[in-house]
C-alpha cells in the first residue's frame, strides 16, 4: 500500500521511555528504511508533568520540527533562551544544538527527523 495510517494515540498508547529520562516517552510510527539516502522519521512524544530537570542534555545530531498537539511544552537551548509552546504551536531544533524539553502540565507533541529508523536522534550529554 502506498500509504500508512497512524491515528493520534493517547498517553498510555506511547510506551517507550527516553533514556534515561522517564518523564518522556516516545514511539516512531512511521520511519524510512535504509538504505535510502534521504532519511525522515515521524515520533509522538508524550511529556509528563515533572518539575524535576533532565538529567542530561541532548546534543541533537539531526534536524528536527514538532508541533505541540496537546497541553504545554518547555524549550530551553544552550543559550539559556526559554519558551513555552501551547497546542498548535511548532518549533525547529538546528543539528548540533543542545535542547532541554520539560512540561509543567504535560504535552503531546508530533516530531518529523532527519534520521533512519532506528538511529538515535542525540548524544547524552550530563546537564551541569
Amino acid at each position: 500500500m502506498p500509504f500508512e495510517i497512524f491515528r493520534k494515540p493517547e498517553s498510555k498508547d506511547i510506551p517507550t521511555p527516553y533514556p534515561p529520562f522517564p518523564q518522556a516517552r516516545a514511539v516512531d510510527p512511521f520511519a524510512t528504511q535504509k538504505p535510502n539516502e534521504k532519511p525522515i522519521v515521524v515520533t509522538y512524544m508524550h511529556m509528563s508533568k515533572s518539575t524535576t530537570p533532565m538529567p542530561f542534555t541532548p546534543l541533537y545530531e539531526c534536524d528536527e520540527t514538532g508541533v505541540v498537539l496537546e497541553g504545554a511544552l518547555n524549550i530551553e537551548d544552550e543559550e539559556g533562551n526559554v519558551a513555552t509552546l501551547k497546542a498548535g504551536d511548532s518549533f525547529f531544533v538546528k543539528r548540533g544544538s543542545k535542547i532541554l524539553f520539560g512540561s509543567e502540565t504535560a504535552a503531546l507533541v508530533v516530531k518529523v527527523a532527519g534520521r533512519y529508523d532506528g538511529e538515535g536522534w542525540a548524544q547524552y550529554v550530563p546537564s551541569e
